[in-house]
């Protein structure tokens, strides 16, 4: 695992660039429905399977704002269409050569979007690590712009602080599997560009978490981000007109639900699955 960390880190300072290979119609399998549009210039695919109970999700990927999706994102996606969901997906713009300025607006015209092509669905937000961070941005800008809200939001391990200021951190550093903090420091500031890293629209543990909804979020005691995951449940749950479920899992690796053939992640899945459809 100590060189799988060191591949990961080395990606995110010289990430690759395959014109969102992992991502291709082609890469998934003849029974999954694929729909594709073009917003603000970038792709967005919408997947399922034909066997859906009105229940979409929009999905944004991880990966230190610098990565592009890759195969464990297109497993989660035919992981929650072939559990009824619909699942829509954006190819948004990524740091160093864009930064929050230029993605969030892509972002938020998706959903625009899709909640305008799809009314008829409900509609739900999910994004793991820096994809989580997105998510939670984007739910407390649509909250103060009155757009529509998703019926319910649910993180993967969000990257809730892009400055990585909680000391914890540090201590985590010595047992991390996958992350490097010096690596996502570096990520953060190029994809914060002009913007102050502390600025909430980049890392939302500093704002306010007042009427957000249905919020559930994943993480593990392991992993670099629980420090922040821990501390924005504790302040969301004190929050009126925001209802947080969380689940931390023992001993995971950062963003476990990706790897969507482990025990703990399909555990997850129920669990998702449960929360979208109200069951929790």
């Amino acid at each position: 695992m100590r060189l799988i960390s060191k591949v990961v880190e080395h990606t995110l300072y010289k990430p690759n660039r395959t014109g969102d290979r992992a991502m291709q119609p082609e890469r998934f399998e003849p029974r999954f429905r694929i729909r594709e549009r073009s917003c603000l210039g970038r792709r967005i695919m919408t997947v399922d399977t034909g066997d859906w109970a009105k229940h979409h999700i929009y999905m944004l990927h991880g990966g230190a704002y610098v990565s592009e999706a890759c195969p464990f994102h297109r497993s989660a996606m035919k992981t929650l269409a072939d559990r009824g969901f619909r699942v829509s997906y954006i190819d948004y713009p990524l740091a160093p050569e864009h930064t929050y300025s230029q993605a969030m607006p892509v972002v938020t015209e998706g959903w625009k979007m899709l909640c305008g092509l799809y009314n008829g669905d409900t509609m739900h937000l999910l994004g793991d690590s820096a994809g989580g961070g997105m998510a939670l941005s984007l739910l407390m800008q649509l909250r103060d712009s009155d757009g529509t809200m998703p019926d319910s939001t649910a993180l993967s391990s969000p990257w809730l602080d892009v400055t990585m200021s909680d000391p914890e951190i540090d201590e985590l550093q010595k047992t991390e599997l996958l992350l490097s903090k010096t690596a996502l420091v570096y990520t953060g500031k190029a994809f914060a560009g002009e913007i102050d890293p502390r600025d909430p629209r980049l890392s939302p543990l500093f704002g306010h978490f007042e009427n957000l909804g249905r919020i559930f979020v994943f993480y593990s005691d392991s992993e670099l981000f629980c420090p922040d995951c821990r501390s924005f449940v504790q302040k969301a749950s004190a929050c009126s007109g925001t209802t947080v479920y969380s689940h931390c899992e023992k001993g995971m690796f950062h963003d476990y639900l990706m790897f969507t053939v482990s025990g703990p992640a399909r555990r997850a899945y129920d669990t998702l699955a449960d929360f979208y459809e109200k069951r929790i």
